[in-house]
C-alpha cells in the first residue's frame, strides 16, 4: 500500500460548502491517512515531479484539459474522465487511461492498473510528453489565440 492521494485546487468563491463536503467525506473514509488537500499554487510543476499520475477527475466536460495537458508535459500519465476536451488530449490505452464520468468504480480500476503496473505507467507518461510536446505546443496556441485577438 503505497498509494498517496494529492487532491489541489480552490473551491470557487462564495462555494466553500464544496471544500467543507470533501473534508467530511475524507474524515470517515477508510483512506483518510493516505489523502492530503492542498490549495491551489502557481508552482504546479513543482507538485508534478512529486507525482507518479495525474488523474484528472471530472464531472463536468472541460472544453480543454490544462491539468492533463501539463501532467502529460511532465511525463505523468493521465487518468481522466471521458468528455469533453480530455478526451481529444488523451489517448486511452498510450497515454493514459479515460474512464466514465461520474463512476468512481472506473476509476478505481483506471489508478489501481497504473499504480500496479509501474512499466506501462511510466509508457503512458513518456507517450503523454511526446504527444503533448508534438500536437500541443505552447506556440501554437499563442499563434491560434494571437489570430482569434486579430480577427475579433
Amino acid at each position: 500500500k503505497n498509494t498517496h492521494f494529492l487532491i489541489i485546487g480552490s473551491h470557487p468563491p462564495g462555494q466553500v460548502h464544496y471544500l467543507e463536503s470533501l473534508k467530511e467525506k475524507i474524515a470517515v473514509s477508510g483512506a483518510k491517512d493516505d489523502i492530503t488537500l492542498m490549495n491551489f499554487t502557481d508552482d504546479i510543476w513543482e507538485v508534478w515531479d512529486s507525482c507518479d499520475i495525474a488523474v484528472v477527475p471530472s464531472s463536468e466536460p472541460e472544453p480543454f484539459g490544462m491539468v492533463a495537458l501539463e501532467a502529460m508535459v511532465s511525463g505523468k500519465p493521465v487518468i481522466a474522465a471521458a468528455h469533453g476536451g480530455l478526451t481529444d488530449i488523451i489517448v486511452d490505452g498510450f497515454t493514459g487511461s479515460l474512464f466514465e464520468p461520474a463512476s468512481p468504480a472506473a476509476l478505481a480500476d483506471c489508478i489501481e492498473m497504473l499504480a500496479k503496473d509501474g512499466e506501462k505507467s511510466r509508457a503512458f507518461g513518456r507517450n503523454g510528453r511526446c504527444r503533448a510536446l508534438e500536437f500541443f505546443p505552447v506556440e501554437k496556441y499563442v499563434s491560434s489565440f494571437s489570430e482569434l485577438y486579430r480577427k475579433a
